[in-house]
C-alpha cells in the first residue's frame, strides 16, 4: 500500500499493488504480472496492470 499526499500534507490518493512472480527453475529470470488499483481522494478508483521480466546480474 502506497500513499500520495499533496505539497500541504494532505492525502490525497493510495494505490495497492499486488504482483504475482513466477522464478526459473535455474533461479536466473522471472516473469509475472502487477496490479495496481489507485483510489483518489475524490473517490475515483483506477486500475492499472503491467506483465514484468527480470533477469539475474552480477554486479
Amino acid at each position: 500500500m502506497f500513499h500520495s499526499y499533496s505539497d500541504d500534507g494532505l492525502l490525497t490518493a493510495t494505490m495497492d499493488i499486488t504482483s504475482d512472480l513466477n522464478l526459473s527453475k535455474d533461479g536466473d529470470t522471472f516473469t509475472g504480472v502487477s496490479r495496481f488499483v489507485r483510489t483518489e481522494g475524490s473517490g475515483t478508483v483506477r486500475n492499472f496492470c503491467a506483465t514484468m521480466t527480470g533477469e539475474r546480474f552480477t554486479l
